[in-house]
C-alpha cells in the first residue's frame, strides 16, 4: 500500500510481505503484524491488543514506534 493507513477501533492483520509505504496509525482497536513493513512511523494509541513479529521492518525510512496506554502486548512471541 502507498500512502498512509490510519485505523480508528477494529482490527488490522498485516501478514504474508504485506507493506504500508507511508505511517501506520493505530488509534484502538487491535494490530497484528507479521513478515511485514511498515516505511515510516507505527503509532499505536488507546487499549487494545497488538502483536509484532516475527520478520517486522518498522521506520526503514526513518521513521519511530510509538506505544501509548496499551492493555496487552505480544512482541515477537514474548509478553509484555
Amino acid at each position: 500500500m502507498t500512502g498512509n493507513l490510519t485505523q480508528n477501533g477494529g482490527m488490522v492483520v498485516l501478514q504474508g510481505n504485506s507493506f504500508v509505504n507511508g505511517n501506520l496509525t493505530m488509534q484502538g482497536g487491535s494490530l497484528s503484524i507479521s513478515n511485514s513493513t511498515v516505511g515510516n512511523n507505527l503509532q499505536i494509541q488507546g487499549g487494545g491488543y497488538f502483536s509484532i513479529g516475527p520478520a517486522v521492518s518498522i521506520g526503514w525510512d526513518g521513521g519511530e514506534t510509538s506505544v501509548q496506554t496499551m492493555l496487552t502486548a505480544v512482541l515477537d512471541g514474548r509478553s509484555l
